[in-house]
Parts: C-alpha cells; structure tokens; sequence
C-alpha cells in the first residue's frame, strides 16, 4: 500500500477546494443568465401583446366606423324617393326568374346603386388623400 503524505493530501484538499470553487461560480453564472433570459422574455412578450392589443384596438375601431358608415348610406338609399318607387316596382313584378332579372325598375335599381358606389369611392379617395396632406 501506498502511503500519502500530508503534504499530497493538502494539496488534494487545496484543489478539490479550487474545483468547488470552480463549480459554484459557473453555477451561479448559469442560475444568473437564465434568470436574466426570462426577464428578457418577459418583456418582450410583455411588448408583444402591447402591440397586438394596439392591432386589435384600431382594427375594431375601423370595423365600428365602416359599419356606422354603412348603416349612415343604407338609410340614404332607405330615403331615396327613386329607389322606393323602383322597389315597389320591382315588388309588383311577375314572379318568375326571367321577368324579375329583366324588369326595368331592377335595371334602375342597379343604376342607382352603381351610382351611390362610385360617387362612396370618389368620396372614399377624396378623404384618404386630405388625409395625407395633414
């Protein structure tokens, strides 16, 4: 058997010191990076749902406008003395296939429809561009 003097053993000791040492230093280095990441984390999706929230708000508020508009231009056309006088027309109409698609106060209805949809787009562009000019 091999016999170990004091000297090796302390030298032992003082290493197995040093590597324990080491080993608690990367340890609390690794424990510090990750608790760092996950603040990182947290933030960023902290900032992430901010954005989303802000899509989703504006989104909303864009649909409650076009619905409004487009409650605004029905009763227009609800209030058009042609457009009733052409729907009571077309009401009075045979009620076949051929006699509804071809009936003149369907083709006014139309006219009067494409009307109010390019004069909405002109209005549409209109305000988009004065919307740029701000």
């Amino acid at each position: 058997m091999k016999v170990v003097r004091r000297s090796e053993t302390r030298k032992l000791h003082s290493t197995l010191r040093l590597a324990g040492l080491f080993i608690a230093i990367l340890a609390t280095l690794g424990i510090a990076v990750f608790w760092i990441l996950a603040g990182v984390q947290e933030q960023m999706n902290t900032r992430l749902i901010s954005s989303l929230q802000a899509v989703l708000d504006t989104t909303d508020e864009a649909l409650q406008n076009w619905a409004e508009q487009t409650e605004i231009d029905v009763a227009v056309l609800a209030d058009s003395d042609d457009v009733r006088a052409n729907v009571e027309a077309q009401l009075r109409v045979n009620r076949t296939a051929r006699d509804l698609l071809q009936s003149p106060a369907l083709q006014d209805i139309r006219h009067l429809l494409a009307l109010r949809h390019v004069f909405s787009s002109h209005i549409g562009k209109c305000r988009k561009l004065e919307a740029g000019r701000d």
